[in-house]
């Protein structure tokens, strides 16, 4: 009868474990996971991207151009883009999805889209009624109720567009970064706040004054809803006041930044119930190993409100891309939590945007695209199983593509 001493056996049970056991490839991200399908660029620089449960998904940028997929499309495993049909030459500098269209905004116009088909089309709906030598170019678009959308320019002047209406909710310059022109964009964060309030949350660089967001309430949801409540924030990281160019909810009390100068932290406040006063807040980084690269966009996706988990991608200049999440393992009864570069050294055009299609089930992975320079795109199939996971076991596997048209 064959006999093994401890040493023996140790090995073998490692062997067994090593070729057996799950592993959490986190730890690793071989560019032979990503799969080029279409070797091609655009030759255009895209700048925002905006997913729809049912209208799918639409990608903009300079020149007017923009692509488009459907609802079905987006779903798939096999994404492919079809260019849109646009009525301007200008670039598009903002995107955002409302109930039943897409707006995307130029420096002083804003269009709606039409869909027939597997072919979206860009309407003029109208102009800023106010001089863009006054009140700068508009630079970020989110949705408000309805198909009524926020739209901020760089000195802080908002505006409420609907269809061809307009409503020129005023100049709230509240710090010197609308007077210097530095306001980047404009995000809503309502999810875990009343939704009966509008908060939105204009966002930038600072000036002198350290500003670099302006909060806005508005008391009601229609077009003609005046401000009730204009605050200022103050996000700092290591002390210093950070430039911002995005922002992203994660749960009720936490929210991810990303910015210049290798910027991409946690803010673990509550930013949402603060009063009219000045406040400040501290974003702690997500990164063990800092990095240069300017962080030009986030996604981290919660699954719900009874979780504290989160997962999604950051994507910076450079073009790379990391893998962040915070799940709980419940063979170990706690968090994991992790920041990878994934397909690292592949790209070398920067990313400006990143999004997430929320109806993709676990079967098929939850899909996220990301946006960049000369027609850089990325499709993302992220693994993720009801919340947790055990022994931690792979969360994601991957696929890219950069489109042809």
């Amino acid at each position: 009868m064959l006999r093994l001493d401890c040493f023996e056996l140790k090995s073998l049970l490692f062997l067994v474990l090593f070729f057996c056991l799950p592993f959490d490839l986190y730890a690793s991200d071989p560019a032979s996971s990503w799969v080029e399908n279409s070797p091609g660029a655009l030759n255009c620089d895209m700048l925002g991207l905006a997913t729809h449960d049912g209208l799918g998904t639409v990608m903009v940028g300079r020149n007017g151009k923009s692509y488009y997929m459907t609802a079905a499309v987006t779903k798939s495993n096999n994404p492919s883009w079809t260019e849109c049909v646009s009525p301007t030459q200008k670039d598009f500098v903002a995107v955002d999805r409302g109930d039943s269209c897409f707006m995307a905004l130029t420096e002083n116009e804003w269009y709606v889209s039409s869909i027939s088909g597997s072919t979206l089309s860009w309407v003029k709906k109208g102009e800023c009624s106010v001089a863009q030598d006054v009140c700068g170019p508009l630079v970020g678009v989110c949705h408000a109720d309805g198909d009524v959308f926020v739209a901020v320019t760089s000195k802080g002047y908002l505006f409420r567009f609907k269809d061809t209406s307009e409503s020129n909710v005023g100049n709230n310059r509240l710090g010197d970064m609308c007077a210097a022109g530095k306001v980047k964009g404009i995000k809503n964060l309502r999810q875990y706040h009343d939704h009966n309030e509008k908060m939105f949350y204009c966002y930038g660089y600072p000036g002198a004054d350290g500003i670099n967001i302006l909060r806005i309430r508005f008391d009601g949801t229609d077009l003609n809803s005046s401000p009730d409540l204009q605050s200022t924030i103050a996000i700092k990281e290591t002390g210093q006041p950070i430039e911002i160019n995005d922002l992203c909810l994660i749960t009720h009390d936490g929210v991810a930044v990303a910015g210049q100068n290798g910027v991409y932290g946690l803010v673990r406040d509550n930013m949402f119930y603060a009063d009219s006063s000045p406040r400040d807040f501290t974003s702690a980084s997500f990164l063990s190993v800092p990095v240069t690269n300017s962080f030009k966009s986030v996604y981290l996706h919660n699954p719900g409100s009874g979780y504290m988990d989160y997962y999604g991608y950051a994507v910076c200049e450079g073009g790379r891309v990391f893998c962040t999440s915070r799940i709980f393992d419940m063979g170990q009864g706690v968090y994991v939590e992790s920041v990878t570069e994934v397909a690292a050294n592949i790209y070398s055009d920067n990313f400006n945007s990143v999004a997430y299609y929320l109806p993709c089930t676990s079967t098929s992975g939850r899909h996220f695209f990301a946006a960049g320079s000369n027609g850089l795109s990325i499709f993302i199939i992220h693994s993720y199983s009801s919340g947790f996971i055990s022994q931690k076991n792979s969360v994601r596997q991957t696929h890219l593509f950069s489109a042809q048209i």
